[in-house]
């Protein structure tokens, strides 16, 4: 498989969609994926970053990632499920050339992994931009 190089707006998309994806789990259409994605232009501060950003973004690989993330069924902290939604987050960041590694956490009882995916920017720009999201669900889902 062929992929392009990464870049810092692109994967800000795929990590945005991972928050979206494990926030609404009934989402697999096309169709309503652009609906998320794709704000009307009025709607948008006509930004040339915004845009060059939503046109990075291909609504068939997006479907093709949250009806991976969802094929893993409810993924709750601490379930084999989270740490396998894990696994498939980490391997899709390392599949991009990022720099991937996981932070191991633990909050009284429960343990967990956060994953960190750096893509190294402009070294003349000093600006840093952080992106970050959940990849478990509740239990109820």
């Amino acid at each position: 498989m062929n992929h392009k190089e990464p870049t810092v707006k692109g994967v800000s998309c795929f990590l945005i969609l991972c928050l979206f994806s494990s926030m609404m789990p009934g989402i697999t259409s096309t169709a309503t994926i652009r609906q998320l994605s794709f704000p009307e232009q009025s709607t948008l501060d006509r930004s040339s970053d915004i845009l060059q950003m939503i046109q990075q973004v291909n609504a068939s690989h997006l479907q093709t990632y949250i009806q991976n993330i969802q094929d893993f069924g409810p993924h709750p902290t601490g379930s084999a499920a989270c740490d396998a939604v894990g696994a498939y987050l980490y391997e899709t960041l390392d599949s991009f050339q990022l720099s991937v590694r996981y932070d191991p956490w633990r909050y009284k009882l429960r343990t967990g992994n956060n994953i960190i995916a750096t893509l190294p920017g402009d070294p003349d720009d000093t600006s840093i931009v952080i992106v970050s999201a959940h990849y478990d669900s509740l239990k109820i889902s």
